[in-house]
């Protein structure tokens, strides 16, 4: 059994899972990913390269204490004022049904609950070639479609500056030996950081937080790096920029991420709007 932590800013998730060991001796092998012809996120990074280039599918999510408004909109994420936690979110579209993904820990992990405190999410867009193609920093008060805490999901509406921007898509089942990489936003940093890894097992994972909350769910373990606090809740994604999972907890070389079927399930139970 092995502790590793979790990619919250700042905070610390307790997760146990069977890493230590080597990989099942019947992995379970699952369906091959799609084609590499869907491609908005841009394609596998290149090694070693720390920082990524800015993705409009993915942003920043910021879990905020109790206390005054400050409007539904503004640089309040960005000013960090009354965080809690911070962490990453992305831009989902399944089945036509569009929406933002966040961890859910990240609330467990700021004493809150979905229901209850403010959220931000933060931003970047990529202007037109007529104003030199410049990314753009935007900051929107969020709002709360629902949640899974089985999933280790919460889900926000889209919010308005994301209105030209395709979203990402659910990549499917996984098979063990895929690369898999992505971006997310450590520490609250400017630029995105880059991680990526090889899925060695799919299996059984445990989380804890304080507070008494747990998520037990069947994920990929994948061994790889540069995922740092902050990069909780970015998407793992195939070559071709799909969306394999949500990335919750890495330590020690291995990344741990939530499959994207499991996020399709959870969102299939929110009501349609």
């Amino acid at each position: 059994m092995l502790r590793i932590w979790a990619v919250i800013a700042g905070l610390y998730l307790g997760v146990f899972a069977v890493l230590g060991q080597a990989p099942p001796g019947n992995p379970v092998t699952l369906a091959p990913e799609a084609s590499a012809a869907y491609n908005p996120a841009g394609g596998t990074p290149t090694a070693g390269q720390g920082v990524a280039d800015p993705v409009p599918q993915v942003m920043q999510v910021y879990v905020m204490s109790a206390g005054p408004s400050t409007g539904g909109s503004g640089n309040a994420a960005a000013a960090q004022d009354g965080v809690e936690s911070q962490g990453t979110a992305f831009y989902l579209d399944a089945g036509g049904q569009k929406v933002i993904v966040a961890p859910y820990h990240a609330w467990a992990m700021a004493g809150a609950s979905p229901s209850s405190g403010q959220v931000y999410l933060a931003g970047q867009v990529k202007g037109t070639p007529a104003d030199g193609a410049k990314w753009t920093w935007w900051s929107e008060q969020a709002r709360v479609l629902g949640a899974d805490p089985a999933a280790d999901v919460v889900f926000l509406a889209v919010p308005p500056q994301l209105k030209d921007v395709d979203a990402l898509v659910p990549a499917g089942s996984m098979a063990v030996g895929r690369r898999l990489h992505g971006s997310g936003y450590a520490g609250g940093m400017i630029r995105p950081n880059r991680f990526d890894g090889d899925i060695t097992y799919f299996g059984s994972e445990t989380e804890s937080a304080a507070g008494g909350w747990q998520l037990n769910f069947q994920g990929y373990g994948l061994q790889g790096g540069g995922v740092e606090p902050g990069d909780s809740g970015s998407p793992a994604l195939t070559a071709d920029g799909r969306v394999a999972g949500e990335v919750v907890a890495a330590g020690n070389g291995w990344i741990l991420v939530v499959p994207s079927t499991t996020i399709e399930q959870a969102l299939a139970g929110l009501p349609k709007s």
